[in-house]
């Protein structure tokens, strides 16, 4: 008989993780490089280069990230949540009427119900000077893919 499984809990997750671990698992954007980066200008020198990449090598650490872009960080509303709030306010006849409509804009923008279609046309000089530089780089990539004894001889 299959047994269903709950998913752990992010807060179990976490209580086996330092401080420091957990921040870095907060602050995961999708490499060790970038991550320390925004750690340095958050933290100001409280993390290091080799500590936050080898962190992340930690296979427990890849299980929180994982774990953590699943679920989300509880403290902050998904889209789905915002626009339930959204739509409660606009609802809401006792709300006053100047947050049903700044709740109603914010609803129609999540919805993408204000995006203005803009159309391009280039001139013939501009589609000349693309197709030249096109072929420029033609030439340049059959020269780099020769060997150099091709060359030569």
């Amino acid at each position: 008989m299959n047994e269903i499984v709950a998913p752990p809990d992010i807060d179990a997750v976490f209580a086996e993780l330092t401080p420091k671990e957990r921040t870095v698992v907060q602050y995961w954007n999708g490499s060790a490089q970038a991550t320390w980066e925004e750690l340095e200008k958050t933290y100001k020198g409280e993390f290091q280069k080799p500590f936050v990449r080898e962190i992340v090598n930690d296979i427990r650490i890849v299980r929180a990230i994982r774990l953590y872009c699943e679920m989300g960080d509880p403290g902050v509303l998904s889209n789905k949540e915002a626009q339930q709030f959204w739509s409660k306010v606009v609802l809401d006849d006792e709300q006053r009427m100047g947050d049903r409509l700044k709740a109603s804009e914010l609803l129609g923008k999540s919805h993408k119900m204000f995006v203005e279609k803009v159309e391009l046309t280039a001139d013939a000089d501009l589609a000349k000077r693309i197709a030249l530089a096109n072929d420029r780089l033609k030439e340049i990539d059959v020269v780099v893919e020769d060997s150099p004894k091709e060359l030569e001889g």
